[in-house]
Formats: structure tokens, sequence, C-alpha cells
């Protein structure tokens, strides 16, 4: 049973409370863990890379004009 000493201002915990309690940190702590350890893999090769072709550039309609002080302003 979960109760609290006024005294020492702590929280006591039963055995099984204890075991329990070790038992879903330590389960947590691997999960964590396993599951970083399948993200780092080892990066390709940049020739290795496979990306799709890019797609054409429509630029748009503009007009070129030259200010009074030189500066070029499409």
């Amino acid at each position: 049973m979960l109760r609290f000493d006024l005294k020492s201002k702590k929280f006591s915990f039963s055995k099984k409370q204890r075991f329990v309690f070790t038992l879903v940190t330590v389960v947590a702590c691997l999960l964590l863990n396993l599951n970083f350890s399948w993200a780092i893999t080892t990066a390709k090769h940049y020739n290795e890379l496979k990306f799709p072709p890019l797609s054409t550039i429509k630029l748009p309609k503009y007009e070129r004009y030259i200010l009074e002080n030189g500066l070029v302003v499409y």
C-alpha cells in the first residue's frame, strides 16, 4: 500500500509496488534503447541515392526596368 510519511515527507512503497515499478522502468528503458538502435543505420553513398526527375520550371512573364540610379528591376 502506498503511504505518505509526514515526518520524512516521503512515500513508502510495499515490496510488490517497488518490484513492479522497477520492472516497468527496466522494460521501458529496454524498449527505448531498441527503438533508437533500429534508427541508427549506415547512410548510403551519394552515388547510390535515387531521386525522381525534376519537373520543368515555368518562368513567369517579366519586364525589365532600369531606375534613374541605374538599378535594374524585373
